[in-house]
């Protein structure tokens, strides 16, 4: 189990780190070509069309965890019907949100001012991706093939040959005019080549694998049903916080605001997605082991997960939390995005709490315990909906971001009480696993403050806007990365490493007896 765990790891993290560099170097290019107006008016139809999937009922998120138990006991009969319900579904479901989407446009399109976008150019935009979100849908099923049978390498493998097709297409696009449009269009051939992707390779995993409509299926569809609706709630918080400020500060601002807001959560989300890829593995793990019943393997599996995500992406976000203004002029390659800075702080932290109690969240999953997770979703859309609404008309971008982290905050400290008493787990030994990163990381961080702004070395002064920032990021990574590594290796949190630290630390003592024993040493020798 172990040797698999690591093995999708690292194809996963391969495979998403390729993902977040296309994207990383697509967006100056889309903002370059389009505008800061008109990527924030992209932004938000991508928002408001995020909504119309919360219709799905949490379906989707019970592939993983059903395809993976009957995977195990070999029933691909009922691995057969999990498909089946899931797909027909989804089919029917996005011919209704079509429908919805067409006879609901103008009034919801009309609440917004798309500024500089032509009404035409919206509405195309809008019901391209209302089709991308269809297709997504119903390609979610197959997808739930693949990584219920833990077969990360292929799917990231081939994800990641699709979306360097797919980011060709929007230099294309972008390149011969297109804008929006064009951007619209590539996104829908992108999902329907995803699509056609992952069925075959569904279907070549499992050959037993076949779609059919009968009493089983219906059978199967209420049992997904009945699974997925507690989850649902928390995929209508995690919609509601990563979307709600968009549409806020559409209303309420301007899309050039939202467009300026994208960038700053951009940030933050990729700090945080290489440490993120792994926890969708654990779902299906889970209740691998939860089928075996090896209890003590799950708490096991739960503190050093939590463990080892808490020490990947504390001192990430630290660098994002500290340096941010740098990391978007390196990025964009020019001023004028302060706000997006200040977004990138509060929501890198937001973000950073939300991941790591991720590791309880998904195990709670597969183990068939949603209702925690389900109450802390209660929390977080209720608390972000209330306070955005009041904060983003007051303080627009910073009133947003604070908003989300407070409600991140209250959600993440429910579920982590509720679920470490489901596991027999202390709160004490779960924090410590958090705060201890985070101090180590803030100890390690904070000297890098005292160096001068880049503009000001002698050695750079005339130099671009880019090189500037690259250097000084260079500079303050190492050195908080140098400092943090070496405090946490001699704070006992890497248990791996127990005897290279003992003996290390005996030696630093015999060498420091032995100077205390021979005063000539501190004298630099006998004098003649």
């Amino acid at each position: 189990m172990k040797h698999t765990i690591r093995r999708n790891a690292s194809y996963a993290i391969i495979g998403r780190g390729w993902s977040l560099s296309l994207g990383l170097i697509a967006t100056p290019y889309i903002i370059s070509q389009v505008g800061v107006q008109a990527f924030g008016a992209w932004v938000l139809l991508e928002a408001i069309v995020a909504y119309f999937s919360l219709a799905e009922m949490g379906i989707g998120t019970s592939f993983n965890k059903h395809i993976a138990e009957y995977h195990i006991k070999e029933e691909y009969d009922q691995v057969s019907n999990v498909v089946s319900a899931g797909f027909f579904f989804y089919l029917a479901l996005g011919t209704l949100l079509t429908l919805l989407a067409l006879l609901f446009r103008e009034r919801l399109l009309g609440c917004f001012d798309f500024a500089s976008v032509s009404a035409d150019e919206v509405a195309f935009v809008y019901f391209a991706l209302i089709a991308v979100m269809c297709l997504r849908l119903m390609a979610s099923p197959f997808k739930g093939v693949i990584t219920g049978l833990l077969r990360y390498d292929i799917f990231n493998v081939l994800m990641s040959i699709t979306q360097t097709i797919s980011f060709c297409g929007v230099l294309l696009w972008l390149h011969f005019g297109f804008g929006l449009p064009g951007l619209a269009f590539n996104a829908f051939a992108y999902a329907l080549l995803d699509l056609i992707v992952i069925v075959v390779i569904a279907f070549r995993l499992v050959p037993q694998l076949h779609l059919k409509a009968d009493r089983n299926t219906s059978n199967m569809f209420q049992r997904l049903f009945k699974y997925g609706l507690s989850i649902q709630v928390v995929a209508i918080a995690e919609v509601i916080n990563g979307e709600i400020d968009k549409v806020f500060l559409g209303i309420f601002r301007s899309t050039a605001m939202v467009g300026i807001y994208e960038v700053g959560a951009k940030i933050a989300n990729t700090t945080n997605s290489l440490a993120a890829i792994v926890l969708p593995i654990l779902t299906p793990t889970t209740s691998q082991l939860q089928a075996a019943g090896q209890d003590e393997e799950i708490k096991q599996l739960y503190l050093r997960g939590t463990k080892v995500i808490a020490l990947l992406i504390v001192p990430v976000s630290c660098i994002v939390v500290l340096h941010s203004e740098q990391l978007i002029l390196l990025w964009l390659g020019k001023e004028g995005f302060e706000a997006a800075a200040v977004a990138a702080r509060f929501l890198v932290m937001g973000f950073a709490l939300y991941l790591i109690m991720g590791v309880g969240r998904l195990m709670s999953r597969g183990i068939g315990i949603p209702h925690h997770e389900m109450r802390s979703g209660i929390l977080i859309s209720a608390s972000n909906l209330l306070l955005s609404f009041f904060m983003v008309r007051q303080w627009g971008i910073p009133g947003a971001v604070i908003a989300s982290f407070i409600a991140l905050v209250i959600g993440s400290g429910y579920f982590m009480i509720k679920f470490n008493r489901q596991l027999q787990v202390a709160n004490r030994q779960v924090l410590r696993l958090i705060l201890l990163p985070v101090l180590l990381a803030a100890a390690a961080g904070l000297p890098s403050l005292w160096l001068s702004s880049p503009a000001d070395w002698e050695l750079l002064r005339g130099s671009g806007i880019r090189l500037q920032a690259f250097v000084h990021l260079t500079t303050v990574t190492s050195i908080t990365f140098v400092i943090y590594f070496f405090l946490i290796f001699f704070s006992g949190l890497t248990h791996e490493y127990d005897d290279l630290r003992a003996m290390l630390t005996q030696t630093l003592k015999k060498s420091m007896k032995k100077k205390r024993g021979n005063p000539e040493c501190l004298r630099g020798g006998k004098s003649k």
